[in-house]
């Protein structure tokens, strides 16, 4: 969960003030009120007929009592009255327990080629900074997706955005109804072209017009080289908050990979943990880009500034897919997002904004029965702000 999820756990109640206590008041005015008549007043003014007029010239032990009790009587009737009130609104308000934090975290399981079904919860177990974690709550339903396609359109893939605008029907069709979809594209600059949108043709059109077109090319100008990193960072804060339950949100790249150090990638991680979402790519090469990646690879001084998306998508849980058909690749892509296990488990109390590690792995049961399997999942989450234990 994005990253975390607010289950309530039922009704219960946070105590008002007790029934009695404004009995106990009330008992008491009343023990007061009896004791002020046991002890007759003073007479004064006139009263019984055949006292002088005027205040007396002095009080007697008994009309000072009398007095006592009757003040104090009437004190313990507005006290009472007032506990009685409290004691009634706090009975009639809606009550709530406190609410219990729970983790999601979504696997996918793969043989190496292709995504494995039918698995159970008891397959799977899962540990929170080395402790194992007891799993509540186990799904494998298709969710609907909220997906920002991000389109590199650097240089280095001028050759290649061909291969996109050729087979981009093709690759969206794999989206269904439900499903929400954006669209941004990046050089060293990255630009916001289509907000979340279930019109797909709409989605369609903006990747020809714009992303293979005016954007596309107005972000190549004055290009400094790409900006991976940045982009991955633009597009997260795009997400709404807090994060809707019942959907997967991710960012697809479409990429060469080819890019510059610009942020810290641990940074971006985390920022990806606290949103819950899942970075996926698509890899596109050809002969050109495949040598200068080898290049890359045995020359030690690139290491220092070449910055690419791998990093994050296996932290993430996601995949990269390689390949020289984008359509493939992207429906790939897609079909692997929807075929996810969705585990939560209660969130170990932990100091709020700080990263924790996540580990999902098979039981060894279900290591057996499927030899090489793997689970692909998020390698850790943030601790949210705030947390109710």
């Amino acid at each position: 969960m994005t990253a975390h999820e607010m289950a309530a756990v039922g009704p219960g109640g946070v105590p008002g003030p007790k029934a009695c206590t404004w009995t106990w008041f009330l008992g008491g005015s009343g023990t007061a009120m009896i004791v002020a008549v046991a002890f007759p007043a003073d007479a004064v003014g006139g009263f019984p007929p055949g006292t002088p007029e005027g205040p007396p010239t002095s009080i007697t032990t008994r009309a000072f009592t009398r007095f006592i009790a009757g003040a104090l009587g009437f004190t313990f009737l507005v006290i009472s009255c007032f506990l009685f009130a409290v004691t009634a609104a706090a009975q009639n308000a809606p009550q709530f327990r406190t609410e219990v934090s729970l983790v999601r975290v979504d696997a996918e399981v793969t043989d190496g080629t292709r995504t494995l079904t039918g698995l159970a919860q008891a397959d799977f177990e899962v540990f929170d900074n080395g402790d194992r974690q007891e799993i509540t709550h186990f799904s494998e339903a298709e969710e609907p997706l909220d997906l920002i396609l991000l389109f590199d359109v650097s240089g280095s893939m001028n050759q290649l955005l061909g291969k996109i605008a050729a087979t981009a029907r093709r690759a969206l069709a794999e989206f269904r109804p439900g499903d929400r979809v954006a669209v941004m594209a990046f050089s060293t600059k990255s630009r916001y072209i289509v907000d979340f949108t279930e019109d797909f043709d709409f989605v369609e059109r903006a990747v020809y017009d714009h992303v293979l077109g005016d954007v596309g090319a107005a972000l190549r100008e004055g290009e400094r080289g790409t900006a991976i990193m940045a982009a991955l960072d633009d597009a997260v804060d795009r997400f709404p908050s807090p994060r809707a339950t019942h959907r997967r949100r991710a960012v697809l790249i479409i990429t060469d990979n080819l890019g510059f150090r610009t942020r810290r990638e641990q940074r971006v991680l985390h920022k990806y943990w606290e949103a819950d979402v899942v970075l996926t790519g698509v890899l596109l090469t050809n002969l050109r880009l495949e040598i200068n990646r080898q290049y890359t690879r045995f020359a030690p001084h690139w290491w220092l500034i070449m910055q690419g998306m791998t990093g994050i998508a296996e932290k993430t849980g996601g995949d990269v897919l390689k390949g020289s058909d984008p359509a493939e690749a992207f429906g790939e892509s897609v079909r692997r997002l929807r075929r996810r296990y969705s585990l939560f488990y209660r969130a170990p109390v932990a100091v709020p904004g700080k990263p924790r590690q996540v580990k999902v792995d098979l039981t060894r049961t279900a290591r057996q029965r499927l030899v090489g399997a793997r689970v692909r999942a998020r390698k850790g989450y943030v601790t949210p702000a705030a947390q109710n234990h």
